[in-house]
């Protein structure tokens, strides 16, 4: 295939797994109806942390050159872009009219494509639920050539599939978006110190009613009676006189993350974390924020995943139903420890009870928390799966596909368990490492 180029270093976001011999070529071959041979596997930015985007022996079709805005209607707020358009790129174009994406995740650098492979959530899914719940249609190409224009309403089955699909059904090309309007892009915020888990949750749960966007940074290090304190920050977009500012779509500070990485020891995390916690001095703390620093504060540093060891990082992120949060957690906190798992750069936040359109999508309501976990003295992703995944499994939870490079095959298939109708719809040429890894298919 022409223009086809064989990458020997191929890694996903966390810089683990890593898979040779992959050939990547651009989505622009299969549309002038080259397909490739033998398996391959749309990718996007490359934003997930694990080894969903990434296959062995086969072939990665890439969509960075599919990143244009075919049409925006300024008056309903419907938008229709090619798949490897980043939301960066819409928020650009969209915001300064008064318009946003009704979901966004921790970055603003993923795909349309990707969001919608992942189904992804944001800091309001109490509210607005995921990001598939805003995708009016896409056009998908399939293996056989076939180019079709799939809807919930005339395609449910390859929809819900394809929705939190892992990119498994085929090649999405464009998406049409419903977006929502706002008064303006700048944030109202508030920043609560919690001394304890017990209040950390407690703040959360009570923001639900109020805020329509909430997360908790949350410290798990040091005494134990103290760890879960944290700040908890919620916000919602300020009056119309803020203004329709855009977030910058350029990184930068690309050194910070090898400059840092000698400090990034487990000491030197106590003493960061102790700092961060300490800075705020009052409980409460009400700013105005920017988008960017709100949504995405780590989009400003290029290449920050290079902070950890060379040899990358796990994310663990589960999610577990309301009544096992806080038990759940503090047998997750005292797991790691007896493991000695390093327990770095932590996240809560809580789902709410909107349903996700997708069959393998990720939430449910209840507590989800993420967490860093380097790879380094002796830590493998078999600690997880051998000292963390039972505790989330047993409580009728479920880990995070999306950010996952350690589940075992039992865990996916009995907490998903829709993953045999995935495997029948699926596009028999489409594979991924992550599917072959919980699937053996």
């Amino acid at each position: 295939m022409g223009g086809a180029v064989i990458d020997q270093d191929l890694r996903s976001w966390g810089h683990f797994p890593l898979v040779d011999g992959a050939s990547v070529v651009p989505a622009a071959d299969l549309l002038r109806g080259a397909m490739p041979v033998g398996t391959w596997l749309p990718r996007g930015a490359g934003r997930s942390y694990g080894d969903v985007p990434l296959i062995a022996a086969g072939t990665l079709v890439t969509t960075s050159e599919l990143d244009r805005i075919e049409h925006f209607d300024a008056a309903t707020g419907r938008c229709l872009v090619q798949s490897g358009c980043t939301l960066a790129q819409i928020h650009h174009h969209v915001m300064p009219l008064g318009w946003h994406l009704n979901v966004v995740p921790g970055t603003q650098f993923v795909t349309v494509g990707g969001a919608i492979a992942n189904d992804i959530h944001g800091k309001n899914h109490h509210v607005s639920g995921t990001f598939g719940r805003y995708v009016i249609g896409f056009e998908l190409v399939r293996s056989d050539a076939s180019t079709r224009w799939i809807t919930a309403a005339d395609h449910p089955d390859l929809f819900a599939a394809t929705i939190g699909g892992l990119g498994l059904t085929g090649l999405i090309t464009k998406v049409e978006l419903q977006l929502t309007r706002i008064p303006s892009t700048a944030i109202t915020t508030r920043s609560i110190k919690t001394a304890t888990l017990t209040e950390t949750m407690e703040v959360l749960r009570e923001a639900d009613a109020t805020w329509p966007y909430s997360v908790a940074w949350v410290d798990l290090q040091g005494a134990f009676e103290r760890r879960g304190r944290g700040h908890v920050l919620v916000g919602r977009h300020a009056s119309s006189g803020a203004g329709y500012e855009p977030p910058s779509i350029v990184a930068r500070h690309a050194w910070l993350g090898v400059v840092g990485r000698p400090f990034l020891q487990p000491a030197f995390v106590r003493l960061g974390n102790a700092v961060k916690y300490g800075l705020q001095r009052s409980r409460e703390r009400d700013a105005v924020m920017s988008y960017r620093d709100f949504f995405h504060p780590l989009d400003g540093i290029a290449r920050w995943n290079s902070v950890y060891d060379p040899r990358g990082f796990l994310q663990y992120q589960f999610v577990v139903p309301n009544d096992a949060g806080y038990q759940t957690i503090v047998d997750i906190l005292r797991a790691m420890e007896r493991a000695d798992l390093p327990m770095y750069l932590a996240v809560l936040k809580r789902f709410g009870s909107i349903a996700s359109p997708g069959w393998l999508s990720f939430p449910q309501p209840g507590w989800t928390l993420a967490m860093d976990i380097p790879i380094r003295r002796g830590t493998e992703p078999a600690d997880l799966r051998e000292h963390l995944d039972p505790i989330v499994v047993a409580q009728g939870g479920r880990l995070y596909p999306a950010k996952d490079a350690a589940m075992s095959a039992a865990t996916f298939q009995r907490t998903y368990p829709a993953w045999t109708r995935m495997a029948e719809i699926k596009d028999p040429a489409i594979t991924s490492a992550f599917w072959q890894r919980v699937t053996s298919l």
